[in-house]
């Protein structure tokens, strides 16, 4: 996988990452295997998680309002200053 740059903006689809749609047992069934993804884990880069609740436009226009899942993860370059790691005062 390769990070997307910390400069960039907008839309990420076309790059590198996964996404994953469906019923939540389903989400977390295929999270579990996932380990390797912590690897992106680093002072360099990190990793952009998202996991929330959608509909389906096209199923909602049809009156077939169905929720579902989606989860996304990609690996993101750390730069600019806001990423780096803060010391907490003892």
């Amino acid at each position: 996988m390769k990070p997307i740059d910390y400069t960039h903006k907008g839309s990420t689809y076309g790059e590198d990452g996964l996404r994953l749609t469906g019923s939540p047992q389903f989400i977390a069934s295929v999270i579990a295997r996932l380990k390797e993804f912590l690897n992106y884990e680093t002072p360099t880069t990190k990793l952009a998680v998202t996991y929330r609740q959608t509909e389906s436009p096209s199923k909602v226009a049809m009156g077939q309002s169905k929720t579902s899942y989606v989860f996304y993860i990609a690996a993101r370059q750390r730069g600019g200053g806001e990423d780096k790691d803060k010391t907490i005062p003892t």
